[in-house]
């Protein structure tokens, strides 16, 4: 993972489709912000747990260890 993040413009895309396909309104948006996109990878932040939620282009969940991004599943539960 490269250490260069884009701060232009946030990309809200991945994050409203990928509610609209578990089923939960766009409007829960509301709860995350749009910290970077680093990779491909657009860096969301939820604004009470204080979680980042990571998705790509085509909604692939995925997590950091260090410098290295894994693939995960979302569970429903972290983003209601």
């Amino acid at each position: 993972m490269s250490d260069h993040k884009e701060l232009d413009r946030p990309n809200w895309t991945p994050l409203e489709t990928r509610l609209c396909e578990t089923g939960l309104p766009v409007s829960v948006c509301g709860a995350f912000m749009w910290m970077w996109r680093q990779d491909g990878i657009e860096f969301y932040k939820h604004v009470e747990s204080r979680r980042y939620l990571l998705l790509d282009s085509e909604q692939r969940c995925w997590r950091q260890g260090g410098q290295v991004l894994r693939s995960r599943i979302l569970r429903p539960s972290f983003v209601a």
